[in-house]
Parts: structure tokens; C-alpha cells; sequence
């Protein structure tokens, strides 16, 4: 899956994304209030950029704060505040954020990806399907759809992820797409989209009990990457 955006860091950006979002605010005839709420948002995007320059991101998760409640309403503001939770591993609060982001904007990209890694981490694996099937429609992103037919096959939904995994084996894409994989040296390495497919597939077998299949499909993932870690697992724990 492609790699989320990264958090926003520079003055400039943060305080474009502030200005639109005052803009959706309703007119307000009370100069002063403004001058106000100006001034206090300037203050916060100030300490939030200079946490974010010192990796301090407890500080920046403050400011931004301060400023999503300044600025309420904005996706752009809340889709940033749930990354930088997710990143600080604050799964609970990053999910509810990326939520937030949903009801705004129920087709916002980063926060269905927010939503999903983060309901993941806390194990709702139920709402973490629900996020990528819909990211999936979105995107077409056969890097998702990946996703969406493991988590069918841990929640043992079989044959909705062996329905899901023929569809991107069966796509003219899917000779382009890699995904990446630790090595037992700690190594990243990229392998092709059908590998982990088809051990996706034998990991199905083995489920339904047919050992004979799983083992086949095994096989045929290290006859295209000898390498390949966890259809090397799967096969020697058969054995």
C-alpha cells in the first residue's frame, strides 16, 4: 500500500489549511472575536511548527489541538491531527480523529486509510474491513484489495478473501505491483503481488483443511521467489 502522507511540517502549509478553514466559518460582525481567533491560531501553528522541528510531538499534538478547536469543522486540520496521533502510536485517539474526518468527509483517502490501520492496531478487525473495502473503491489500489482479502481470511471469511485475491491475480496490474517483506536478516526486500497471493491462497487451503492444495500453493510462491519468508514458514511447518 502506498505510504500515508507525511505529517505537514511548514508554517506555510499549516497556515493554508487554517485560512480555509476559516473561511467556512459564518460571518462574523465581531471584529474583535476575529482579530481574536486569528491571533490564537498564529500562536498555536507557531508552537506546533517548533515541536514538530524538535520531534517534541507531544507539543505539537497539544497545539494542534488547540488549533482543530479553534477551527472546527475542518477535514484537513482533523486528518492531520489523527496522523500524528497514529504516528505516536495513540491508536484510540487516532481512530477517533480519523472518524471525525469521515463524518465530514465520508470519502476522505487518508482518513479511510487512518481509520482502517488504526482500527487494525486495536484489533476491530470488523471496522478496519469495512474502511478498506471502501478505500479500495475509491482507489482501485490492488495494494488494498490485498489488505481486504487478508483481514477477510483472519476474520475467516474464506471465500470472500479467495474471491478478492482471484480478482487482483486475474488484473492486467498485478505483474506491476510489489510489496514489501522483512527478510530473517532484517532486510526490506520487494517481491511480486502474486507471491504473497499465493500464499494467501495455501494459508486458505490449510484452513479448510486441504494440506494438499496449501502445499502446492506454497510451492508455487517460492518457485517464482525462493525467498519468499512466510511461504517458506507455512511449508516448513507442514512438513
Amino acid at each position: 500500500m502506498k505510504s500515508i502522507c507525511k505529517i505537514l511540517a511548514g508554517l506555510g502549509l499549516i497556515m493554508v489549511m487554517v485560512t480555509g478553514a476559516q473561511a467556512q466559518e459564518q460571518p462574523n460582525p465581531d471584529e474583535n472575536r476575529n482579530e481574536h481567533l486569528r491571533r490564537l491560531v498564529e500562536q498555536h501553528t507557531r508552537t506546533y511548527v517548533r515541536a514538530m522541528r524538535y520531534n517534541d510531538y507531544d507539543a505539537a499534538k497539544d497545539a494542534l489541538l488547540q488549533v482543530v478547536s479553534a477551527v472546527p469543522g475542518n477535514d484537513s486540520l482533523l486528518f492531520n491531527l489523527s496522523l500524528l496521533y497514529y504516528e505516536m502510536q495513540k491508536y484510540p485517539s487516532a481512530l477517533l480523529a480519523a472518524r471525525d474526518v469521515l463524518t465530514l468527509r465520508p470519502r476522505h483517502l487518508g482518513g479511510l486509510e487512518l481509520a482502517a490501520m488504526a482500527s487494525e492496531n486495536l484489533g476491530i478487525r470488523e471496522e478496519a474491513l469495512k474502511h478498506y473495502e471502501t478505500l479500495y473503491m475509491e482507489t482501485d489500489q490492488l495494494e488494498v484489495l490485498y489488505k481486504v482479502a487478508f483481514m477477510q481470511f483472519d476474520l475467516k471469511r474464506y471465500n470472500e478473501a479467495r474471491a478478492s485475491s482471484q480478482i487482483i491475480l486475474d488484473s492486467s496490474k498485478a505483474d506491476e505491483v510489489k510489496m514489501v517483506f522483512t527478510l530473517e536478516n532484517d532486510i526490506d526486500k520487494e517481491f511480486p503481488i502474486k507471491v504473497a497471493l499465493l500464499n494467501l491462497k495455501g494459508m486458505i487451503s490449510e484452513a479448510e483443511g486441504n494440506n494438499e492444495k496449501a502445499r502446492g500453493y506454497y510451492q508455487e510462491a517460492l518457485q517464482i521467489a525462493s525467498d519468499f519468508p512466510p511461504a517458506r514458514e507455512n511449508l516448513n511447518k507442514m512438513k
